[in-house]
């Protein structure tokens, strides 16, 4: 009997830390992860064989396995992204596509078994918004009320924003007015 030694795929998860990642699984994921709003996410557990097929960089080293996935929409290109997260849902790696269908085959590539793993959001459109509100907030205009992403350019004061379709807008009007 002859015995293969080539490395195989494995999960994320050795048994000695498997407790650890039951425990950080019960944190949830943020609603929002900087411009990008969570549509689903996943927890790679035992289950899940982390194959390697990715070509993920992180500072100049390829990414290996991650115990966390999140699926989001990026709000200001619309692109779907999967954030690579660490313990605490802090991001470590971006990949992702143009289609959600997409970057759910990439996932599968590189993490054997996540299909079925994958959990839609719990959050609300009103929680969504409140997130993004307390994170982006006081970078809003404060007069339009668009987001930085909405417009080209936003000018933040102590304690106001303006954006320059807002200051297009009101030089027409002054200019009008003279």
């Amino acid at each position: 009997m002859v015995r293969s030694t080539a490395s195989r795929p494995r999960s994320f998860a050795p048994p000695d830390i498997g407790e650890t990642i039951v425990a950080a699984a019960k944190r949830l994921p943020p609603a929002i992860f900087g411009t990008a709003r969570l549509l689903e996410y996943a927890i790679v557990d035992n289950s899940v064989v982390f194959t390697g097929r990715q070509s993920l960089f992180v500072d100049g080293k390829l990414l290996g396995a991650v115990p966390f996935l999140a699926l989001c929409r990026d709000l200001v290109s619309e692109e779907i992204n999967l954030f690579h997260c660490n313990l605490r849902w802090k991001v470590i790696g971006v990949s992702g596509g143009s289609t959600i269908v997409g970057t759910k085959e990439l996932a599968e590539r590189a993490y054997c078994g996540i299909s079925t793993k994958w959990t839609t959001s719990p959050y609300t459109e009103d929680q969504v918004v409140q997130q993004l509100e307390k994170t982006w907030g006081r970078h809003r205009c404060s007069f339009c009320q668009k987001w930085p992403w909405d417009v080209q350019q936003i000018f933040e004061g102590p304690r106001s924003s303006i954006c320059d379709e807002c200051i297009g807008s009101f030089a027409k009007i002054l200019e009008s007015n003279r």
